[in-house]
């Protein structure tokens, strides 16, 4: 078993014995010694920090470690995801998704690295959807192992993102099911370049391509914390793919919708939005 391995199932078995007060206390720790460890990772969160805030913006020590810190919350809430008692998630316009899901050509929830996106998943696979993620393959296969395993136990499937992920989501998409996809990171070099908080960067197009494909709407859905273990799971309107736009420019919209639904939410919480690589870089 690899180090990076046994770390994390050293804090899966924490946070399956351990008090949630506790389990927090331990993570905090671990989340500010990382936190100054990480130069890298610290600028990265600093920059994104500017860049949502808006010019002038003061950017403190004290917001940079809140999103070290929240990152740390997300992991030990993934870990300990399967026992529902210990979460309050209220939801925000659930009526939207039923009405998409409706339509019976299945639904792309369309999220983000913001509060607990994997949380979101597990919620809506407890309301009875038939949901799976596509997801970023880890470099230690052991860890990878683990994260599907938990994924799994809240019914919740993983996609990994590779050359089959495009044909498994759209069979889960033409089964009605619900895909869930990351919309604010492009993690290969297919990317549009799209405004975000007065910037140009590069956004995925994939979800885009997979709604014009399938007819699948996009719904932004954003789970966000509002107190200790309290969530809010708030849903947008759908994004509907137009059967008679040029293609192109139907990718362009799309695209420019999702990333300004995550704006819109990266705003209102932006030291939730734990993300540590710089998003404004060159396109």
């Amino acid at each position: 078993m690899g180090t990076s391995t046994l770390r994390y199932r050293v804090i899966q078995g924490a946070c399956a014995i351990l008090p949630a007060r506790w389990c927090d206390a331990v993570v905090m720790w671990l989340a500010d010694r990382w936190m100054w460890w990480a130069r890298p990772d610290r600028a990265a969160v600093r920059a994104n920090l500017e860049l949502v805030l808006g010019p002038g913006a003061s950017v403190s020590a004290e917001m940079v470690r809140e999103v070290f810190r929240n990152f740390a919350r997300y992991l030990c809430e993934f870990f300990s995801a399967h026992h529902a008692h210990r979460t309050i998630v209220v939801l925000r316009h659930p009526e939207r998704l039923r009405q998409a899901a409706a339509a019976g050509r299945g639904v792309i929830i369309m999220s983000a690295h913001l509060g607990n996106w994997e949380m979101g998943g597990n919620v809506l696979s407890r309301l009875g959807y038939a949901i799976s993620a596509v997801v970023l393959p880890h470099a230690n296969r052991g860890v990878d192992r683990l994260f599907d395993a938990q994924r799994r136990r809240c019914g919740l499937g993983a996609i990994p993102l590779g050359p089959r992920a495009a044909h498994m989501a759209m069979a889960r998409l033409r089964r009605g099911e619900l895909l869930a996809v990351l919309g604010d990171r492009e993690f290969g070099h297919n990317g549009m370049p799209v405004r975000f908080c007065g910037h140009q960067v590069t956004m995925p197009r994939g979800p885009a391509l997979l709604s014009i494909r399938t007819g699948a709407p996009l719904v932004p859905t954003f789970l966000t914390r509002e107190g200790p273990r309290q969530f809010r799971l708030a849903f947008e309107e759908p994004c509907w793919p137009s059967p008679t736009a040029a293609y192109q420019e139907e990718v362009e919209r799309l695209t420019a919708a999702s990333t300004a639904a995550i704006e819109r939410s990266v705003r209102q919480c932006p030291t939730q939005w734990v993300m540590f690589q710089p998003c404004h870089a060159p396109v």
